[in-house]
């Protein structure tokens, strides 16, 4: 991928552990991913950078998703995440 496909993901990324957080859904992955000190905003960063915050924010999100009765709680919460899940197909 083009370093400005990885920083796009990145972004994608970053915006559903907002969502998550903001629900109040919070794990080890996403403090992990905040002492990598790097947000999609940072372009200077090298690109293995981005990568490792990507894989980092995957791990939290799949966290999350290991347990189908917090995913229900946190749609009942986030109408915007639920029309997100349903435009991409999910």
């Amino acid at each position: 991928m083009h370093k400005e496909e990885i920083i796009f993901l990145h972004l994608t990324l970053f915006q559903l552990k907002q969502m998550f957080e903001r629900a109040g859904f919070t794990n080890d992955f996403f403090s992990a991913y905040e002492r990598l000190d790097i947000i999609p905003a940072h372009l200077y960063k090298h690109k293995n950078d981005h990568k490792k915050a990507i894989l980092t924010l995957c791990n939290g999100i799949l966290e999350i998703f290991k347990n189908q009765e917090e995913i229900t709680m946190l749609l009942e919460k986030s109408p915007s995440l639920k029309t997100l899940l349903r435009t991409q197909g999910l």
